[in-house]
């Protein structure tokens, strides 16, 4: 080891941008914003997020948050693998998190065969390349990655551990 310690949130954006470059070409994620777009800024996401923070718990948004650490981009099988909670958590996670931020910011949700979809209030996605596991690929949508990032700067998700529980400090006294 070197001895340089590189911040969490400056790998991630290195990765997304590295992901970028290899992938040459922004047309294969879908929904693209001409097909689908939210109207959701940073700062609306960086709300949201803490709204849900607040009501749900922080755990709540592990899906994001995990995603985001792997660059802006990951399978739920590459999710499953680094954090040790089944891939279905996190298909179901992405979507209740979609659902939520779309129900309270009452932006448009994309239609398909009569059925709404709630994970693109959140992410784009493709289909993964034969050599990398899983068969969906999420990545976080622009103003979303951004808010997460300032938000991890900020310290907002140091209650997410990898295990999937929260640690949350509580006084003594607390009646929960």
């Amino acid at each position: 080891a070197s001895g340089i310690r590189i911040k969490d949130d400056v790998i991630a954006n290195l990765r997304r941008l590295w992901n970028a470059v290899l992938d040459g070409n922004d047309t294969v994620w879908v929904p693209s914003l001409s097909e689908y777009d939210p109207g959701l800024s940073e700062n609306d996401y960086k709300k949201y997020l803490d709204q849900i923070a607040i009501s749900k718990g922080l755990q709540y948004l592990d899906t994001i948050y995990y995603i985001y650490k792997l660059g802006g981009a990951a399978t739920c099988k590459q999710l499953e693998r680094e954090y040790d909670r089944p891939a279905s958590h996190f298909v179901s996670n992405g979507r209740s998190v979609g659902k939520w931020i779309a129900e309270a910011s009452k932006c448009p949700v994309l239609q398909q065969n009569e059925r709404s979809k709630y994970w693109p209030v959140l992410f784009t996605g493709k289909n993964t390349d034969k050599d990398e596991e899983g068969a969906w690929i999420w990545r976080l949508r622009d103003p979303l990655f951004q808010a997460v990032s300032a938000l991890n700067q900020a310290g907002f998700f140091q209650g997410i551990t990898e295990d999937g529980d929260s640690t949350m400090e509580y006084a003594k006294n607390m009646i929960l």
